[in-house]
């Protein structure tokens, strides 16, 4: 894959961050975030998955304490209670500290996690209120990013699948330092970038069967009315849509319609000529 497209990663922690068992991977990256594994192989992922990219953090301040039935886990705002087995509501307990609340600061593996909701991956037909994705903040001041099933990032930009026996999730313990739990939470997975100054122009986008002709003729008109855009849409007919079944269907595809853009790089170089974005 062209470098253009591969993401830079720091994927590796300190390992004076890391609690280390047969099973298990322990890695403190804040005092308030803490990343758990488990896998009965004792193999542990250290490449950046499709979520996050980063656990470079700074060493944290964090003591062990090892008893009979487990170890305790403590940092200035969390208390980690495991019994170093395989995850369990009964074997895994983190306390957010500072009195939050009598019971609710606390979080048992497995449990539901009553976030404040995050993005919406489509507003496609909705009308009216729509469910959102998980969150990272929370009224109870947890919450939970499980990356178990995450796409893993390759060297070489490509992806593979995430091993299917591991166990691998983020506990948030920010009580209600909201902005603070959102810094880190783009500390590990990375900043989301800055609209390009052209995504907030005008966009042409019309379902409908152009040719390269038609569509010029279109901008021409455009620019005669003195109508700004900045980004071509080309929608759907630009590439073949009737098409044998068992390639998949016919709303997506990377083969042009040579009766219709006869001359594709043509087309394209026609566009940016005028300083159009095209999509």
């Amino acid at each position: 894959m062209k470098e253009i497209y591969q993401v830079k990663t720091r994927s590796i922690a300190l390992s004076e961050n890391q609690v280390v068992g047969k099973k298990y991977r322990i890695t403190i990256l804040t005092d308030c975030l803490i990343r758990f594994e488990y896998n009965e192989q004792g193999e542990f992922e250290d490449r950046a998955t499709q979520t996050v990219f980063y656990r470079d953090f700074p060493k944290v301040e964090y003591r062990v304490v090892e008893k009979e039935e487990g170890l305790e886990i403590h940092t200035a705002n969390l208390h980690v209670i495991y019994n170093e087995k395989e995850f369990t509501s009964y074997g895994l307990k983190i306390q957010v500290k500072g009195n939050l609340s009598a019971y609710h600061s606390v979080w048992r593996y497995g449990e539901g996690v009553h976030d404040l909701g995050g993005t919406a991956r489509t507003l496609d037909m909705v009308d009216g209120e729509t469910s959102l994705e998980r969150g990272i903040v929370s009224y109870f001041g947890y919450s939970v990013l499980d990356d178990s099933h995450s796409q893993i990032l390759l060297d070489n930009g490509w992806i593979e699948p995430a091993k299917k026996d591991r166990k691998d999730f983020y506990f948030f313990g920010y009580g209600r330092d909201y902005k603070r739990a959102l810094k880190d939470f783009y500390s590990l997975c990375g900043r989301t970038p800055m609209l390009p100054r052209y995504a907030l122009g005008n966009w042409w986008s019309r379902y409908y069967k152009y040719t390269e002709q038609s569509y010029m003729a279109l901008m021409e008109r455009f620019d005669k009315e003195n109508l700004p855009f900045s980004v071509a849409v080309i929608d759907m007919d630009w590439h073949l849509v009737d098409i044998d079944p068992k390639y998949g269907s016919g709303w997506t595809g990377y083969t042009w319609n040579k009766e219709l853009f006869p001359e594709p790089k043509r087309f394209l170089q026609r566009l940016h000529e005028r300083g159009m974005k095209v999509t």
